[in-house]
């Protein structure tokens, strides 16, 4: 997943304005080849190849940097984004993966996990639902 955290870290800086488009593309270029060896599904060569494609629609005059932005934020979390909050109370800790769908108002939690005690070494898990 190398490659990913790769595509994933050049397409974020683009979209927070750390790096201007020509950068984006510069940047891009030297993954293709490995790029080209992925499976279509694979997170990375979907992220890098919907960058590619609204980097073409603006060239094109279609879109504006802004809106290429918008929905670059919008897909990035499509490839895989994870999340793991922690709540805690007195007696029980409880944590959850949460899988981001975009479209969706709420991230929707993939697996959830109670456990008994809050001192590590005692933690025994008392439930665990999907």
């Amino acid at each position: 997943m190398e490659i990913y955290r790769n595509v994933r870290s050049i397409v974020e800086r683009y979209v927070r304005r750390e790096i201007v488009l020509k950068q984006l593309e510069d940047e891009l270029a030297p993954l293709q080849p490995q790029l080209a060896k992925l499976q279509p599904d694979h997170p990375a060569a979907q992220l890098a190849g919907q960058a590619d494609l609204l980097v073409a629609e603006l060239s094109l005059g279609h879109r504006s940097e802004d809106e290429v932005r918008e929905l670059l934020q919008e897909v990035l979390p499509l490839a895989a984004t994870f999340a793991v909050p922690i709540a805690r109370s007195q007696k029980n800790a409880t944590a959850s993966i949460t899988y981001l769908v975009p479209g969706l108002q709420e991230p929707k939690p993939v697996l959830r996990v109670a456990a008994d005690s809050e001192t590590p070494a005692n933690r025994r898990f008392s439930s665990v639902s999907v």
